[in-house]
């Protein structure tokens, strides 16, 4: 699952699962965010590279910060966190992630990009 939050969301090594704090709304989101598909891993050494297909909300008015990567299945546990490194907004419109290079989970647990 991918969530998105605003600029205010406290996110980040220590996120452990998924929250509502200060996740966005707006129309055409649902809390919780939406599925992700087509997951790929590929071994970098003693590290794993994840990409997925591209994770789109086709018409929405929101705003988002950062995106929380967590597992459903597993009692939401976090997986990664996506800082998109300024606000992203749509307005009637799509709001699109794409993932162009792989997301690298290291050996000892963290992320990066």
């Amino acid at each position: 699952m991918l969530a998105l939050y605003d600029g205010a969301a406290d996110l980040g090594k220590h996120t452990s699962e998924y929250t509502v704090a200060h996740e966005v709304s707006g129309m055409g989101y649902v809390l919780g965010g939406r599925t992700m598909t087509g997951m790929k891993v590929e071994a970098q050494g003693d590290d794993a590279g994840m990409t997925w297909d591209e994770v789109a909300w086709p018409n929405t008015t929101i705003r988002a910060r950062a995106g929380l990567i967590y597992n459903a299945d597993r009692a939401n546990l976090a997986v990664a966190v996506v800082d998109f490194k300024r606000d992203v907004a749509s307005t009637n419109g799509p709001f699109t992630v794409s993932f162009n290079k792989p997301l690298i989970i290291l050996k000892n647990g963290e992320s990066q990009s």
